[in-house]
């Protein structure tokens, strides 16, 4: 009797364990597709004529025809802080090789350099997210 009472706890464990691996690893497939990353997406910041720039060299495996939703699907910040994209001229998308800068005092996001003042002589620490996935995240020194 206690020989079958273990057989059968024993292969009671084993079912409730292979039936939550299972849940798990459904779930989790589930998860990945129903949310986008900037899966391979990558950026190139540098600094330039006192100002940062930012190159959006590969697009990653979801960026849109359009490009990368800069009021949706792209956040910013230098020093912590977010820049808003208020004074971009008519861009809806980050396309591959499309260029930004951040410069002046506060700091803004702009996409013409001669439309933006120098950030001034020091360290910042620039963030660039792209679909809730940090592409970018160094400090770039003005000097």
């Amino acid at each position: 009797m206690k020989d079958n009472l273990l057989v059968f706890a024993l292969i009671l464990i084993a079912s409730i364990l292979f039936f939550s691996g299972c849940t798990d690893s459904t779930k989790n497939d589930f998860s990945e597709k129903d949310e986008a990353h900037a899966e391979n997406a990558s950026v190139v910041v540098t600094p330039r004529n006192e100002k940062i720039r930012l190159i959006l060299v590969e697009g990653g495996d979801n960026i849109p025809s359009f490009g990368y939703s800069l009021k949706d699907s792209v956040t910013i910040k230098i020093d912590g802080k977010k820049l808003s994209d208020d004074n971009l001229t008519g861009n809806i998308g980050w396309e591959v090789g499309e260029t930004l800068y951040i410069g002046g005092n506060p700091p803004v996001l702009e996409d013409v350099e001669n439309n933006v003042d120098s950030l001034g002589i020091g360290d910042y620490l620039v963030t660039v997210i792209i679909l809730e996935t940090v592409v970018f995240e160094d400090d770039v020194q003005i000097i």
